[in-house]
């Protein structure tokens, strides 16, 4: 029965204790909603997930992505490193190939009888597939979707053994108030807060046998937060985003100065004298990401977890074109490592059905 509510609106069910709806809410950050704004089955799905406990692989993230490398490779495929999708080729409405660019192999084509595409889902079907071969209502549902908000992420090198300053190996939501609803307001507007809720992941502490988190006497901490995702926001133009300039614009490298001290001054509630022990600091902003990932806003997680838009309000693997597949966060399945794992399983599953 609260298959279509909110958090609020289940929450508004069982308590108005605003502590208690906090502690509900304290994930927020992992879909990236308010909880009035997101679906209720994602909100309770993550608290599920965490409740069967969390992991993390020896090694990093980096250990999976080695793992599938691999397992491409061993089994006769291939993986290009930096190089950029620029065209999925479609003739007579069926997918045919690729057309990709590396600083290396320059542009190629490659041709194969099934597409499977694990990005951005506007990129893929309004720029690499293109209006011409889709109907307008799949261009403008695809136009139509909102994103979910974009995160900045702070890398830190802190000297020391967090261990020491009882930091262990689980994650930490630090709220500099109950609700979460301004610093996803300030998102929204272009604003960026002084003191925004920050999640601190301690890598080292995960993984302290691994020598590829820091060297030798400084522990890696990273510092995530919601921020605007627009370029404008950042002092810079979409146009200096698609060519790069913006990077060394004095107006953003201030602005990402602004949102490390306030990332910092969040932080400091939860591990005091935090901002004296920095020797590496650097932040990755919307902008970063959607210049490495192609992300439409910089979003990490794809389409917004609304309630309209989750199950039957998301892409299936399948798509209007013969031989395209879609998986990955804006896909049925959901987001992150365990959502995009699944959505890569159901379009393997159908593409082995139509074969």
């Amino acid at each position: 029965r609260h298959l279509m509510a909110t958090q609020d609106e289940f929450l508004d069910t069982c308590t108005q204790d605003p502590g208690l709806r906090a502690v509900f809410a304290g994930q927020g950050g992992d879909h990236g909603l308010p909880p009035s704004r997101v679906s209720l089955l994602v909100a309770a799905g993550i608290t599920q997930h965490y409740l069967r406990g969390a992991w993390m692989p020896k090694g990093g993230s980096q250990a999976m992505s080695d793992a599938l490398a691999d397992s491409i490779e061993r089994h006769g495929g291939e993986v290009l490193l930096r190089a950029r999708a620029t065209r999925i080729l479609v003739e007579g409405g069926r997918a045919v190939g690729v057309e990709l660019e590396n600083p290396h192999l320059g542009t190629r084509v490659i041709k194969a009888p099934v597409v499977v595409s694990n990005a951005d889902l506007r990129r893929t079907l309004l720029e690499l597939v293109g209006d011409e071969h889709l109907s307008a209502e799949t261009v403008q549902r695809t136009k139509d979707y909102e994103m979910s908000p974009a995160l900045s992420v702070l890398f830190l090198g802190v000297r020391g053994d967090l261990s020491e300053d009882g930091v262990g190996r689980a994650n930490h939501w630090i709220y500099p108030e109950l609700s979460s609803e301004p610093c996803y307001a300030a998102a929204r507007e272009g604003r960026f807060l002084k003191q925004p809720f920050v999640f601190a992941s301690p890598a080292s502490r995960k993984d302290p046998s691994n020598p590829r988190l820091a060297p030798e006497g400084v522990d890696n901490l990273q510092l995530l937060t919601i921020t605007p995702a627009e370029p404008e926001a950042w002092g810079v133009s979409a146009a200096q985003l698609t060519d790069g300039t913006y990077r060394k614009e004095p107006a953003y490298l201030e602005r990402k100065a602004e949102v490390t001290r306030g990332l910092l001054s969040t932080a400091e509630g939860w591990l005091p004298g935090l901002s004296e022990r920095v020797v590496f600091s650097e932040l990755s902003s919307p902008l970063t990401h959607t210049r490495y990932t192609g992300s439409t806003g910089g979003t990490s997680y794809g389409i917004a977890h609304t309630p309209e838009q989750v199950q039957g309000g998301r892409p299936g693997a399948t798509t209007e074109i013969d031989g395209l597949y879609l998986c990955g966060a804006n896909t049925r399945s959901g987001h992150g490592i365990e959502g995009a794992a699944a959505s890569g399983r159901f379009s393997a599953e159908k593409i082995l059905s139509s074969a």
